[in-house]
């Protein structure tokens, strides 16, 4: 008797204006359209479905496991909020060693939605604490920071409610995959380039 496999929702980024395309690729693909939102599309899938669209598409940029949530606390009118706090406490609060060990390196990625109101590079900072204090307070040891080539990427959406974090399965972003071969005056994005082509009716999966 075989398990069936997991279903798991994912993020797939896009730049603004291509949804409608990656929603189609996206199906294609074998993912099941949950939400369409500016920038992203919300999907549900296996892991393998996950690694296919990291492996395939040719109009996404990234691909997100959601893995952890923090609620705001509602605010009290007039006081002023400390988003790079929230953002810290929702890490420090979750057991990161369910995804990574402290022997890997990692590196943090900011977003934020409309109406956040943060230092981005004071808030990713904070962020980075709280994981690395979660490592000290469960396991006495911490992971590395590295900003260049970490071993895992995770991408801290901070919200109007809610500041989601999440694990990035693509690393890079997936216009980074080694296709170009040379540079010129005015590169495009592959991505972007395969938009166009999509758009033309000359590029399909193959």
């Amino acid at each position: 008797m075989t398990t069936a496999a997991r279903l798991n929702t994912y993020w797939i980024t896009c730049a603004d204006g291509l949804e409608p395309l990656l929603v189609d690729e996206l199906t294609e693909l074998g993912a099941q359209i949950e939400q369409r939102v500016q920038g992203r599309i919300v999907v549900t899938g296996t892991l393998e479905t996950a690694y296919r669209i990291c492996l395939w598409s040719r109009l996404a940029s990234r691909v997100l496991m959601p893995i952890h949530s923090h609620e705001v606390t509602e605010q009290r009118q007039g006081d002023v909020r400390d988003v790079a706090e929230e953002i810290y406490e929702g890490a420090v609060n979750f057991d990161w060693s369910l995804v990574f060990n402290a022997g890997c390196t990692f590196a943090i990625r900011l977003q934020t939605e409309r109406g956040v109101k943060v230092n981005p590079q004071f808030a990713t900072l904070r962020a980075k604490d709280g994981v690395v204090d979660a490592f000290m307070d469960s396991q006495g040891r911490r992971p590395s920071i590295d900003t260049k080539q970490p071993e895992i990427t995770l991408t801290v959406l901070a919200g109007v409610k809610t500041h989601t974090y999440s694990l990035d399965l693509s690393g890079d972003s997936l216009h980074r995959r080694g296709y170009r071969q040379i540079m010129t005056d005015a590169p495009l994005k592959e991505n972007l380039a395969a938009a166009i082509l999509r758009l033309a009716g000359w590029l399909f999966l193959a």
